[in-house]
């Protein structure tokens, strides 16, 4: 456990503490391949009826303050689907049966069980941009045993991940939105979901901690506080991270999954 490393903090002019990783220690975006279309269309269409149709995502995060518009939720909701497709791609690549990601339309209060499970395994994923460096896990979803709190008192579902998975994807959904000047707003043109239905999504190998390591990350409170910058982004929670650079590639999952 001792190959992991805090961020580098400094303070700017304004007296805000800034969080920074080393050019020697950020992991490059090399692409590994592309989500194919059919597999873009259905993550687009979940993702409409997830965010302007019958179902439902919350709208802050825990702990956070910021309150999501519809279209910030599709576009974190498009991406996250986006993720999962790829860790399906990947680990299917490597000879394991894994079903597609699930494309079940929820209400509120009821959402699927794991992002992806694989010879009993349960896999968490998140996903971020192409820059990404960290992976992020909000503080107040998790327990000091790893185990993710919202699902604790519901008995069908699962509250602790065997492993947690970073996944890089190119171009961001959010950004396109931002560079069309919708992000903020509540309904996407048709225009832009032509944009993005033929965008080709690219991604690099995820990278992956396990359980144990999660809860080693808690223990010794790797947390990047709620109102502090990494980068030239302002935490809107507090959240426990690691970087991308001390997590394992995935080829190294073969052996725990076999």
């Amino acid at each position: 456990m001792s190959k992991y490393n805090f961020y580098k903090l400094k303070k700017d002019e304004h007296d805000w503490k800034i969080h920074t990783i080393p050019e020697g220690r950020k992991v490059p975006f090399k692409v590994m391949g592309q989500i194919a279309r059919e597999d873009v269309e259905q993550v687009l269409n979940f993702a409409l009826d997830m965010s302007y149709g019958d179902g439902h995502h919350r709208d802050h995060r825990q702990g956070g303050r910021h309150r999501r518009s519809n279209n910030e939720i599709f576009a974190n909701t498009f991406q996250g689907k986006i993720a999962e497709y790829v860790v399906y791609y990947c680990l299917r690549q490597y000879g394991f049966e894994v079903e597609e990601p699930d494309l079940g339309v929820f209400g509120e209060n009821i959402w699927d069980n794991v992002d992806i499970d694989c010879n009993g395994r349960h896999i968490s994923i998140k996903s971020t941009k192409e820059r990404g460096q960290l992976l992020l896990l909000e503080k107040g979803d998790w327990n000091d045993q790893g185990c993710y709190i919202p699902n604790i008192n519901d008995g069908g579902k699962m509250a602790q991940y065997d492993y947690h998975m970073l996944v890089r994807v190119r171009p961001s959904c959010e950004d396109i939105l931002r560079n069309n000047r919708i992000l903020y707003g509540s309904e996407l043109p048709e225009e832009v979901i032509d944009i993005l239905l033929n965008q080709s999504w690219e991604y690099c190998m995820p990278r992956y901690i396990s359980r144990d390591e999660l809860i080693y990350l808690i223990q010794n409170n790797f947390v990047i506080k709620a109102g502090s910058y990494f980068n030239k982004t302002k935490m809107d929670a507090d959240n426990y991270y690691v970087k991308a650079y001390d997590m394992h590639e995935l080829p190294e999952i073969i052996n725990g999954l076999s």
